[in-house]
């Protein structure tokens, strides 16, 4: 997946016991870093960006049992706008005003 010409890391989902999200030490950039979350149904479908700079230096590797992996806390993850969302949400609202005004109609 990209975003602006960037790779967007795919994430299943965090790790909730200590609100930590476990990212690939070889998929960390510098600069902006896109994250979607693939199984976690709270977070499926919402692009979140973070600092690569400051996970890069700040930040402790540990692994997840198979690679080595970044510790990024949850709470540095900016949640981004998805646009396609909001115009189906946008839809989905208008639809049921419709609806509404029509039975008030009756």
């Amino acid at each position: 997946m990209k975003k602006q010409g960037k790779q967007v890391i795919e994430i299943w989902w965090p790790r909730y016991h200590d609100f930590m999200v476990l990212v690939a030490v070889d998929k960390v950039r510098v600069g902006v870093n896109y994250l979607t979350f693939t199984k976690d149904a709270r977070r499926k479908g919402i692009l979140y960006s973070f600092d690569g700079d400051r996970v890069l230096t700040e930040c402790t590797v540990t692994s997840n049992g198979k690679i080595k992996c970044f510790e990024v806390p949850l709470s540095w993850l900016e949640e981004i706008e998805d646009r396609k969302m909001n115009d189906r949400v946008r839809e989905a609202t208008l639809d049921t005003a419709q609806e509404i005004m029509e039975e008030m109609r009756l």
